[in-house]
């Protein structure tokens, strides 16, 4: 009685290893498929910013008034 007690056990733990190690090989690849696309997702934002941000930018005529007033107050200073 006492045998086949300890042979269920030992095929527990043994199914229950096999399982354990399926799901550590499952997590894994998930894992490293998760990096891959966040990876992917941060570089395809980085590069929108980029796109989005790196544009030339150009002054308001309200600005370029200004600056050119300040550059002729200068000049009458000096």
């Amino acid at each position: 009685m006492e045998e086949n007690y300890n042979n269920e056990i030992a095929a527990f733990n043994e199914e229950w290893n096999k399982k354990l190690n399926d799901f550590n090989t499952n997590s894994k690849k998930v894992e490293e498929m998760l990096i891959e696309r966040h990876k992917s997702e941060v570089e395809a934002l980085t590069k929108s910013i980029d796109d989005q941000f790196n544009k030339t930018l150009k002054m308001s005529s309200t600005y370029l008034k200004y600056k050119d007033s300040e550059r002729r107050l200068i000049k009458l200073e000096e």
